[in-house]
């Protein structure tokens, strides 16, 4: 009995084990799906949902084609839809030692290829303002840009889609990508990567330096002299007290641990904060000093 199976989106007809295990080896799971390589979780879903709906037994009773078709798609999204299998299968489509997962490895190497990697496009360079508290706190950032279409795409083209929507976070202390949506019906996409440089904006009163997060407090004479307890809301928000009942000269640091901004390695360690106190003092006291 013969089998038809959907490989690169061909119909071919396999009359032996030995022609299904080389047709394996070139079956492309995201054409299975109508994707392209490199397509996001939700898009892989949502392609089989709709073909699943299309092809589904209940509504095809006695078409033979459209039950090949519904097996075809099912194994390709358990495929793809499985972050292990997925990875296995990768951009490169089914490999080499596909049969032998499926049908074990006593039938031996046929020596069929390996399909070729998926087009990769130039890496995109985007130039990133973010503010001191978002890189301290996190934060999600939402950007659009255009996607250049040098030539139009074979067939029709059934959408008018021109941006490439990117979700990012950024912090604490580090940028790192969520999610990318592209337009499924897009035939012409291909796979970037994204290089992003982030430029801090001036903090009115904080200054990053490496890990560590500084501030400078100015008191007055007399709490110089006495002594002072004050209070100020930290970059994430609490009230962080500052005390000293010694005398304090200007430029005089104190140093607090594990309130900088996060260590990149695993994000569970802080640097310091570091304050620097700056005296006001009287204007008189200013004028005498500077005559002399």
């Amino acid at each position: 009995m013969s089998t038809y199976i959907n490989c690169t989106n061909a119909e071919f007809q396999v009359p032996s084990v030995r022609k299904v295990r080389l047709l394996l080896l070139r079956w492309d799971y995201y054409a299975t799906l109508g994707l392209h390589r490199g397509a996001s979780e939700d898009q892989i879903r949502r392609a089989y949902r709709k073909l699943a709906l299309k092809y589904r037994p209940d509504k095809n009773a006695g078409n033979e084609d459209a039950a090949n078709r519904f097996a075809a798609i099912g194994h390709a999204y358990g495929a793809l839809s499985v972050a292990g299998k997925r990875h296995f299968y990768g951009e490169e489509g089914v490999k080499q030692h596909t049969f032998s997962t499926f049908f074990g490895s006593k039938f031996g190497d046929f020596g069929a290829g390996r399909e070729a990697e998926a087009l990769k496009g130039d890496p995109i360079n985007v130039d990133l303002e973010v503010s001191l508290k978002d890189l301290y706190l996190g934060q999600l950032l939402r950007l659009g840009r255009d996607k250049n279409v040098i030539k139009p795409a074979k067939g029709v083209r059934k959408c008018t889609c021109k941006q490439h929507m990117v979700t990012r976070q950024v912090g604490p202390g580090m940028f790192q990508q969520l999610a990318k949506e592209v337009c499924e019906e897009c035939p012409n996409v291909k796979i970037t990567r994204d290089c992003e440089s982030l430029e801090c904006r001036d903090n009115r009163i904080f200054t990053r330096d490496g890990n560590n997060l500084r501030m400078t407090h100015r008191i007055d004479l007399v709490d110089t002299l006495t002594g002072f307890r004050h209070n100020f809301t930290h970059i994430y928000g609490r009230m962080v007290e500052l005390a000293s009942s010694a005398i304090i000269f200007p430029g005089d640091i104190e140093i607090k641990s594990s309130e900088g901004m996060a260590v990149y390695e695993g994000n569970e360690n802080f640097g310091y904060f570091i304050i620097t106190y700056q005296v006001d003092f009287p204007i008189p006291l200013m004028m005498n000093k500077k005559f002399k």
